[in-house]
């Protein structure tokens, strides 16, 4: 039995055509004319157009999370490596990988060639947000507060604070009050944590100033002080 390869030419149409053999002790045939001997063979073959493999785009999970991944142009599907797919020979598993993961899909489509394409999951650690340990300050007076596990920050409520938004805020509040700091990463759920700022009195009397109170015989001389 001998076996021919043939290369198909680059402007092959899809459908139906012919492939003509020719064997001959002839040397030079070509599709038609003359030879002294030999015998003609005609086979109908079927050209399939080959459809292009398609992968989504390269995506950015949150740690914890997952997405959908999509090929798209072929019968049947390879994914690998299969850590972290929900399937492995399916065209839209779900992708849950616990660190980034380069996926490369193999798809085959009748009698086309096997087709590659490659997908990257990126994942972000999820925020987990920090902030200044609880802290008493005398009235009137401030302190600074810093949060982490982030990439950007809103402190609420506004009072006593020197803004809303950043890494760390001054805090100058008249009465004891719990701030909240929220944690925000792009892709992810944000993350909040709470510090309290306790604020205390010095304890100083405030009697005003001097002032001259006549009396008569046998009156009382009394002083207001202001605590206050």
């Amino acid at each position: 039995v001998n076996t021919l390869n043939f290369a198909v030419p680059a402007d092959a149409k899809s459908g139906p055509s012919y492939a003509r053999f020719r064997l001959s002790t002839n040397p030079g045939l070509t599709v038609t004319g003359l030879a002294t001997d030999g015998e003609v063979e005609d086979y109908k073959i079927n050209f399939t157009a080959c459809a292009p493999l398609s992968v989504s785009p390269d995506v950015i999970i949150c740690s914890n999370d997952s997405a959908k991944l999509q090929a798209n142009g072929m019968a049947s599907y390879s994914w690998s490596p299969a850590q972290g797919l929900s399937c492995a020979d399916c065209p839209n598993p779900l992708a849950a990988p616990s660190a980034t993961t380069y996926y490369t899909v193999s798809g085959r489509g009748g009698s086309c060639p096997i087709s590659n394409a490659t997908v990257t999951v990126t994942v972000i650690p999820a925020p987990k947000a920090s902030v200044s340990p609880d802290i008493s300050i005398c009235r009137g007076a401030q302190t600074i507060l810093t949060a982490s596990g982030g990439d950007a920050y809103t402190w609420s409520p506004p009072e006593g604070l020197s803004q809303t938004s950043g890494e760390s805020v001054r805090a100058s509040p008249i009465n004891s009050i719990n701030y909240t700091v929220t944690a925000i990463r792009t892709g992810c759920p944000s993350s909040a944590a709470t510090v309290e700022v306790n604020v205390i009195y010095d304890g100083k009397a405030d009697a005003g100033r001097d002032i001259g109170v006549e009396v008569g015989p046998g009156q009382e001389r009394a002083m207001a002080v202001d605590m206050a």
